[in-house]
């Protein structure tokens, strides 16, 4: 079995240990564009992208908006620098129309395009828009938070009934409860925006006052996008069929803290606009400096005969008491969401807290602790290098067993959850053809992109002391969470590792770009190289050989495990060397600091 195992192992090596040149395919070079965003009319729009340098300036193709139908309009071409890693950036100022302008990108070959739309507004019509989001955002990401919480009450009926957890049943109502006074409160912050902007329609030289308030709105509505579908992404990790009672009861305690986590976002968010209308726009519209200020530019205008219909104007006295009112009604309304939010979230931890503490704590034990593993692969060919990466994965393993007095055969189960990154990729993929090389006008390898939770980075955010899987840890394009099972016997710990309940995808590869240059074709052509990158699982399992072993120790009440694993495979032919490097320490209750 382990021969063929071994066989399995070589036979993936060998399938990228194909001769470097005949992975290069001709192709165009590539190029992307950023989606701009939402722009108000005579605002200038940012327009930027990636592709290939060293090749010429990137066309653009801006179309008027079409629902304007002025057939007279031109359509705008721009060209826009490229730096050295391939970015390139460019403001478009002709935004003097409302409307959707379809924008075309072409890459300096002219082999391929990428296409997007500037949505240009009205202000009065942006500030709507931005409202309408944000509300929908709010409401839809606080609907799944209730929904949640609920499918946590379903799960909890599903394990032995005690007194505790009729306990916990009422504690999951109330959360729902209080969930539910938040959609009257959401009602009032619509209104209040309503209001807003009916007093700018009214006094539109408070239009520029007002600005960062709806920047900030619309900033906070893209992240409750994002935190929706990283709540979905948690509690899919928790739903895999769990092996043993405390890996359910331990399911419900971090679908608990995924759902606080995301009730904080929400708070800070809705306290963000209060405090830019209290310390900001408040005290803008009251200020003496603000109304002197339009006076001298109206005054200017004047002297200069330039004074035309709608000119800025000072407020009013009872302008400035209304917007203030206004203002107030508003800040009350986000300071009532907070408030209900809070107290959801304080309801939330309370239950975390009595869960962990009279439930968690009396049935099961657990060990908890970081780990680290790197990844490296080397390939050669007639004895060159020609293509090398590494990787790093950081992430807690977190184990749980029930309490016994048996010291025999207990089993145990959990899971390594975290994020890739630290990715490194290094090719010559013309070492095969080396009378290639002097037609390479430049060569570029890249990476894939670094996640916003990767590497060491992660392990620093990390908790290890709590009971339940650490909640901000395995979500974005390069997490993982990989089920470990075993028993407790004795002194030793034995780990089987199982199949990857989640691991990233084959995007997740390294990519080389060559453009070429011949004699006979003076135009340059690009050649292109995917390189792929072994999946957390296969780092994992093949470090630790499948299973592996633990010594428990104990000292100061702490009982560990910790151990070091390293594995080399070379080829015979030396076509490929690789290394893992992978470093578990697990503690129960908790490691101390060394």
């Amino acid at each position: 079995m382990r021969y063929i195992l071994r066989l399995l192992f070589f036979s993936y090596l060998l399938s990228v240990t194909i001769l470097a040149d005949s992975m290069l395919e001709k192709t165009g070079a590539p190029i992307s564009i950023n989606k701009p965003n939402l722009t108000i009319v005579s605002q200038v729009a940012i327009l930027s992208g990636r592709t290939l340098p060293k090749l010429g300036k990137v066309k653009i193709e801006v179309e008027y908006p079409a629902q304007n139908n002025n057939s007279s309009a031109k359509n705008w071409t721009l060209y826009a620098n490229v730096d050295n890693k391939g970015f390139f950036k460019i403001d478009f100022k002709n935004t003097q129309n409302a409307g959707k302008y379809n924008i075309t990108a072409f890459a300096p070959d002219k082999k391929s395009s990428a296409k997007t739309v500037l949505n240009v507004m009205l202000s009065a019509n942006y500030r709507k828009q931005v409202v309408k989001q944000f509300i929908e955002n709010e409401k839809r990401l606080s609907n799944l938070q209730s929904k949640k919480v609920n499918s946590l009450e379903t799960k909890l009926t599903q394990i032995p009934q005690s007194p505790a957890t009729q306990k916990v049943k009422v504690k999951l109502k109330e959360i729902t409860k209080s969930f539910s006074k938040d959609k009257e409160i959401t009602e009032k912050i619509k209104k209040s925006y309503d209001k807003i902007n009916r007093f700018i329609d009214k006094y539109p030289q408070t239009d520029s006052t007002f600005m960062p308030l709806f920047k900030s709105l619309e900033d906070s509505s893209q992240k409750m996008e994002n935190e929706y579908d990283n709540l979905e992404d948690e509690f899919n990790s928790i739903s895999y069929a769990k092996p043993t009672k405390c890996d359910d009861l331990d399911a419900i305690v971090s679908g608990l803290k995924f759902t606080a986590g995301s009730v904080q976002l929400l708070i800070n968010l809705l306290s963000l606009p209060a405090s830019i209308m209290e310390k900001g726009i408040t005290k803008a519209l009251a200020s003496n400096a603000y109304n002197q200020g339009l006076e001298l530019t109206n005054k200017k205008l004047l002297s200069d005969n330039k004074m035309l219909p709608g000119a800025k104007k000072p407020l009013p006295d009872d302008a400035i008491q209304y917007g203030k009112s206004v203002l107030n009604y508003a800040i009350d309304a986000h300071h009532d969401s907070v408030n209900i939010k809070k107290n959801s979230l304080s309801i939330i931890n309370s239950s975390i807290d009595f869960f962990a503490g009279d439930i968690l704590s009396k049935y099961c034990e657990k060990y908890s602790g970081k780990f680290e593993a790197l990844f490296v692969a080397q390939f050669y060919a007639y004895k060159d290098k020609w293509w090398s990466y590494s990787l790093r994965l950081n992430g807690m393993l977190n184990l749980r067993y029930e309490k016994s007095n048996n010291a025999k055969n207990i089993r145990v189960s959990g899971e390594f959850e975290g994020n890739a990154g630290d990715f490194l990729v290094w090719d010559d993929l013309l070492v095969a053809t080396p009378y290639m090389k002097r037609y390479v006008a430049f060569h570029l390898t890249l990476p894939p992109l670094d996640s916003i939770v990767s590497g060491k980075q992660a392990a620093q955010n990390a908790l290890a002391n709590e009971f339940g899987k650490m909640g901000r840890y395995g979500f974005g394009a390069y997490a993982f969470l990989i089920p470990v099972h075993g028993v407790i016997n004795g002194n030793k710990m034995m780990l089987e590792v199982g199949k990857a309940v989640k691991d990233y995808s084959n995007k997740v590869k390294g990519i080389a770009w060559y453009i070429m240059v011949e004699p006979s074709m003076p135009i340059p052509y690009v050649m292109t190289a995917d390189l792929p990158m072994v999946k957390a699982h296969f780092i994992i399992d093949r470090a630790m050989r499948g299973k592996a072993t633990f010594d428990i120790k104990t000292d100061n009440k702490v009982s560990s495990i910790n151990k070091k694993f390293t594995r080399t495979e070379k080829a015979d032919n030396g076509e490929y060397k690789v290394n893992w490097a992978l470093h578990i320490k697990a503690c129960n209750p908790f490691c101390l600091k060394e």
